[in-house]
């Protein structure tokens, strides 16, 4: 198995075993219909889809000051190597980059990949709330 199915699987795991242990953000309405597991069940996949947002962030930003570094500091050299590494031309140093990059656009890429079915998980538990 390998490391990209592993995690998918784990994630999967995870989505169908949630725990219950996020707070309700406030009291239901006595009159309200939407279980309260529910809505602690939104606020958790919420808070995993953020965490994994700012991950992702986190690590396009290594990777753009890596770009920087390389071109010895220049922002706008270095959003230039940047898409041009991404798409392997353009630039004398987009291999070089692509290379000493490799890591951190592989872990982006990975937890861009666990993100989506994050909000795979959203549709459906709307279709749950407004059926309700």
């Amino acid at each position: 198995m390998d490391i990209n199915t592993a995690i998918t699987n784990d994630h999967n795991a995870a989505a169908a075993a949630i725990p219950r242990t996020a707070p309700i953000p406030s009291a239901p309405l006595p009159h309200s219909t939407v279980d309260p597991d529910l809505i602690s069940t939104i606020v958790e996949l919420h808070r995993q889809r953020v965490a994994l947002h700012k991950s992702e962030k986190s690590l396009t930003l290594q990777i753009k000051a890596l770009c920087r570094r390389l071109v010895g500091g220049s922002i706008k050299e270095a959003d230039t190597l940047y898409r041009s590494m991404l798409n392997g031309q353009g630039h004398d140093l987009a291999l070089h980059a692509a290379a000493v990059t490799a890591p951190f656009v592989q872990a982006r890429a990975v937890i861009n990949e666990s993100r989506a079915p994050c909000g795979a998980h959203y549709g459906f538990l709307g279709v749950r709330v407004a059926g309700h």
